[in-house]
């Protein structure tokens, strides 16, 4: 413990909670505090070159410095470090008076009182609210506090969005943000880690010392308008829908590319009467977030979030309320469905031994749960590879 930081040494928490193990097999770069100053080189400068901050995020994004990169990439932050603040408190005033119009007393009551007050939509969001439990942050999303700030999200983004509206799994999509920006908040200023240890891709139900109500704040308005920005980038695929979400076209795609590598596997699934909206539904609403755990969830993200803008032309013109010409590329609206290709072919030889009721059991509970980064690194080699050979 000698080369551990002093403030993750007196944190009471568990040292599992704080740091992760060392990786032996690990092929992604470590994230040391070389690479940390590799991007503070970047992020420091008076304009950040987005385009270098891409390339050093496709290796793989920090811990420490994550959530200043999503916000970069997102759009949200702007690239000039002169007009950081003023767009910071204007963004987040805005989204405080989002809360209070969309809202009104609901949502700043405690948490048990609110039911009385709760209309329809909110009624929804409550009880999705109370199963939304990530992996490794059980305990977090179980306060009151941050059930709170996530209730609050999804109801501003679906009265902001009601050709839209609600739906079961965008409380999905707003974990990984709220678990960025809280452990970013949380800890941008008690840097970093060590060369024999590296923060975690998140603390978990750690450190709940620092996770005061100014940091939830924060981390709440960010989050809200990150998610808007990657709901933006699949807004063109959401005009085409018949039912108002992003998924159906995504599946269209990923039906042609999986006729084109692996047709032995699409001709067994329609023997066997199995349509992907069967399983891979979920895959393009929650974007994995229920197939892979957190932590590796979160790394996936820096690279969707990181993917160039260009390689498809889905949503070049986003048109949603919240949309500003966001300089979110492709990787939500493009890569991920490449990613679902990658992971259902990897499945391919146990799925073609099953019939039906096996497939769908099967491949709504995908085994990915003792994947690790290497398993990770090589679903996005084979995506990326599948992008530049099987154009859709």
């Amino acid at each position: 413990m000698a080369n551990i930081p002093r403030e993750y040494r007196d944190c009471p928490c568990s040292r599992d909670t704080c740091f992760v193990k060392l990786y032996d097999e690990i092929t992604l770069p470590l994230m040391g505090p070389g690479r940390v100053e590799s991007f503070e080189s970047v992020l420091n400068q008076p304009e950040v070159n987005i385009e270098h901050l891409r390339t050093l995020s496709n290796q793989g994004i920090p811990a420490p410095i994550r959530g200043m990169v999503w916000q970069i990439l997102l759009g949200y932050l702007p690239a000039k470090a002169s007009f950081r603040e003023s767009i910071l408190h204007a963004k987040r005033t805005r989204y405080s008076d989002l809360v209070k119009s969309s809202c009104g007393d609901s949502f700043v009551l405690p948490y048990v009182q609110m039911k009385p007050l709760l209309n329809e939509i909110s009624q929804l969001i409550r009880v999705d609210v109370e199963r939304t439990r990530p992996d490794g942050y059980v305990k977090k999303f179980s306060t009151e506090e941050v059930m709170q700030s996530l209730s609050r999200v999804l109801l501003v983004w679906s009265v902001q969005h009601p050709a839209v509206g609600y739906f079961q799994g965008l409380n999905d999509l707003v974990c990984p943000l709220l678990i960025v920006f809280i452990d970013y908040h949380m800890f941008k200023d008690r840097r970093y880690a060590t060369d024999d240890y590296n923060l975690s891709d998140s603390i978990g139900d750690g450190c709940s010392q620092y996770l005061t109500p100014a940091v939830l704040a924060l981390a709440e308005a960010d989050a809200y308008w990150c998610l808007c920005a990657i709901l933006d980038s699949l807004f063109a695929y959401v005009e085409k829908s018949k039912c108002g979400v992003h998924a159906e076209g995504m599946m269209i795609e990923l039906d042609l590319i999986m006729n084109q590598i692996d047709s032995p596997l699409m001709d067994h699934l329609e023997a066997q009467g199995v349509e992907l909206v069967h399983f891979a539904f979920r895959w393009m609403l929650c974007l994995f977030i229920r197939e892979l755990h957190m932590d590796l969830l979160i790394p996936l993200w820096d690279f969707y979030i990181a993917y160039p803008r260009g390689a498809k032309n889905i949503a070049t013109t986003p048109k949603s309320p919240s949309s500003n010409a966001p300089l979110l590329g492709d990787g939500f609206s493009h890569l991920h469905v490449y990613v679902c290709a990658a992971f259902l072919r990897h499945w391919s030889a146990d799925v073609v031994k099953k019939e039906f009721m096996g497939i769908v059991q099967f491949l709504q509970n995908p085994p990915a749960g003792n994947w690790g980064r290497p398993d990770l690194e090589t679903l996005i080699k084979d995506a990326r590879t599948l992008t530049n050979n099987h154009k859709i």
